[in-house]
């Protein structure tokens, strides 16, 4: 499970609250302007976009600022398994699809993805018509996989309470094993993308 920097940084964000002053506020406008930006960058250039998803499922870590790092672990430990085993359905579930029915959908996809691409080369109005026809499709997908964001966001606030990234020295075996176990995990993501351009 990744370690998102804005758990840790949300956590060092706390420590004022715990002397009496309230971070709050500034929390709330430092997601509604991530918020405007995803939705400038959505409309006005292209819908994948990751700042929608950091505004919204930062204000479920805002709600949960008051919980324990050993709470906030947990609780990023159930919402990547629940959704992990989601996803594992979802795929299997395709692979029962009939063949007329995976090719209906292929020549479905391929069309809208044409009808895309012409929007794409198109002027200014047929490039944010484009994206706002695209934005319900994206907000289903952001609240998908924005579980795994907040999971990561909750992982990063665990090790920020704990102070697990800012005291690496004295602990080097775990950052070692942290590289060992974590690393091959990202090492096969780009190959698809590379073996497509081939």
């Amino acid at each position: 499970m990744a370690v998102h920097p804005l758990g840790p940084g949300f956590a060092r964000q706390r420590s004022p609250e715990r002397d009496g002053a309230s971070t709050l506020p500034g929390l709330l406008r430092r997601s509604l302007g991530l918020l405007v930006l995803g939705v400038m960058h959505a409309v006005l250039l292209y819908v994948g976009d990751i700042l929608m998803t950091y505004a919204l499922f930062g204000l479920v870590l805002i709600a949960a600022r008051d919980c324990s790092s050993h709470a906030a672990l947990r609780a990023a430990r159930i919402v990547y398994g629940c959704l992990s085993a989601l996803l594992l359905v979802k795929g299997l579930s395709s692979l029962l699809m009939s063949d007329v029915e995976a090719a209906d959908l292929d020549a479905e996809l391929a069309a809208d993805f044409a009808g895309l691409i012409a929007d794409y080369r198109g002027d200014a109005a047929s490039v944010i018509e484009a994206n706002l026809g695209q934005l319900p499709d994206a907000l289903l997908a952001s609240s998908l996989m924005g579980g795994f964001v907040l999971a990561a966001f909750l992982t990063g606030l665990h090790c920020g309470e704990r102070r697990l990234l800012a005291e690496t020295g004295n602990q080097t075996a775990r950052m070692r094993r942290i590289c060992v176990l974590g690393g091959p995990d990202e090492l096969p993501a780009p190959v698809p993308a590379q073996s497509r351009e081939l």
